[in-house]
């Protein structure tokens, strides 16, 4: 009976060891977990930046941009320039008058375009070719100069002259245009103020001063009768 309530004893003593063992680390783990949550600092949700939500906010719609349309280009963009195949040009009443070397094509000529200058036949324009050259005459005398370069269609005689010297008359206006039926003269224009360029035909002066021309399919040196002095 003794040995019985001994065993009984002991193992009442073993049993309550091992749950209050257990009991005892519960309450060691429970009480380690609730130093760490006061011992965790406190955060101030004051400062917490705003959670962003989706609403969606009125964006202003910028105004209509109106559409910039190019300037149309100035008329006078289009004129006439001038380059180093041009043997002479001015204007006459505003109207264009070119003559041009074309001595880079296979047929070397000089062409003449009156752009509507008035002439008894504003219809032609004029292309030099080897039984028609243009031709320069000289005319000296009378304190001046004049030099001319002129053609001929049917019998028509047309004439750019340029005068040098005392006589001269106005010197911004020392170029004009000639028109001859036969031998009278019909017509005579000056070139527009400060629009004419230099002669530029292909002509050549020797060492002794002897104007010679350079392409006599072109161009011949032919003094002429007819008066192109503008005074006469």
């Amino acid at each position: 009976m003794k040995k019985n309530n001994i065993y009984l004893l002991l193992t009442f003593s073993i049993l309550s060891n091992g749950a209050y063992a257990q009991f005892g680390g519960l309450m060691d783990s429970i009480k380690k977990q609730a130093e760490q949550i006061t011992s965790s600092p406190k955060v101030d949700n004051s400062t917490k930046a705003p959670t962003p939500t989706n609403t969606p906010t009125n964006t202003p719609t910028p105004p209509n941009t109106p559409t910039i349309t190019s300037t149309p280009k100035d008329a006078s963009s289009n004129k006439f320039q001038p380059n180093q195949d041009t043997a002479f040009s001015c204007k006459i009443g505003g109207k264009q008058l070119v003559y041009a070397n074309n001595f880079s094509s296979e047929d070397p000529h000089i062409s003449v375009n009156f752009n509507w200058v008035e002439t008894k036949y504003p219809e032609y324009d004029f292309t030099t070719n080897y039984k028609n050259p243009m031709m320069m005459s000289i005319n000296e005398g009378n304190k001046q100069t004049i030099t001319t370069y002129y053609f001929k269609i049917k019998q028509m005689t047309y004439a750019i002259s340029h005068c040098e010297g005392m006589l001269c008359g106005n010197p911004s206006q020392p170029y004009w245009f000639t028109v001859f039926d036969n031998n009278k003269k019909i017509k005579q224009d000056d070139c527009d103020e400060n629009t004419a360029t230099d002669f530029n035909f292909p002509i050549d002066i020797d060492k002794k001063g002897t104007v010679k021309t350079q392409m006599k399919d072109v161009l011949i040196i032919k003094k002429s009768t007819l008066k192109f002095d503008p005074f006469n």
